[in-house]
């Protein structure tokens, strides 16, 4: 099974050491472009592992036929990448 992250699913699981857990119960992670970029902000907390943990597990999506409000572009990033690959 295969689980599309964001960003904030990401920082709650690196602020528990949780990160392994993803590993131990999913065969493919995958994050858009725009969590990887939210979660690797210099100065963020975890932003140092979080980039290292996500490398090789981010795919580019394109946002620029999507009208973004209030979710952010890595929320609608992974939204879009769900639909997308169900």
């Amino acid at each position: 099974m295969r689980i599309v992250a964001d960003t904030s699913a990401l920082l709650a699981l690196y602020s528990c050491e949780g990160l392994p857990l993803l590993d131990k119960l999913f065969s493919e992670i995958r994050v858009p472009q725009a969590v990887f970029d939210e979660c690797t902000v210099a100065g963020k907390p975890g932003d140092d592992m979080l980039g290292i943990y996500l490398k090789g597990k981010v795919e580019r999506i394109d946002l620029s036929g999507f009208v973004i409000a209030s979710t952010g572009r890595g929320r609608c990033g992974g939204f879009t990448f769900g639909r997308r690959i169900n």
